[in-house]
């Protein structure tokens, strides 16, 4: 027991455990200065992605513009989503879908919408960037439609957002 006692409370015990100490504190610094790095790097890639994304919608509006062609949005990764209509006003873009009331919950018109919140997200992003109107999707059901209804309350009652 004695031997135990000298050697814990000997020189070469305590150079043992400041040896750990000082791996330890070094491994915790470089993995801090690794996190931040990628960290950064990160946020660089996400900001990138954007500009990629914005400039993207931007040419494919400008295609729609040019060719007309239908406007197709992707969901579930391949699949094509084509939504009913689109509506311009003074002040406002619109993507619309009607749907029947009783579908208005399936799960193939909810991922439909949500990729299309997406599109208008990135769309008004891009308009915004160049003074043009904002976008919203509208999922509106088709016992909402009525003769007296604006186009402005069906926007408030049923614009759908992220």
């Amino acid at each position: 027991m004695e031997m135990v006692y000298q050697y814990l409370t000997g020189p070469q015990f305590r150079q043992r455990i400041e040896a750990i100490v000082e791996a330890f504190s070094s491994m915790q610094q470089d993995l801090h200065k690794e996190k931040k790095a990628i960290t950064k790097q990160w946020a660089k890639r996400e900001e990138q992605i954007d500009r990629v994304m914005q400039a993207t919608v931007g040419m494919y509006g400008d295609f729609q513009g040019i060719a007309g062609k239908t406007l197709q949005i992707y969901y579930r990764s391949d699949e094509v989503y084509v939504p009913d209509f689109v509506v311009e006003t003074k002040t406002d873009k619109y993507l619309c879908e009607i749907k029947r009331a009783d579908q208005m919950q399936q799960d193939d018109v909810l991922a439909k919408a949500k990729a299309a919140v997406v599109w208008c997200q990135h769309a008004a992003a891009h308009e915004k960037t160049y003074g043009g109107k904002s976008w919203s999707y509208l999922l509106i059901p088709h016992d909402a439609i009525t003769e007296n209804k604006t186009l402005q309350a069906l926007a408030t009652t049923f614009s759908l957002v992220a």
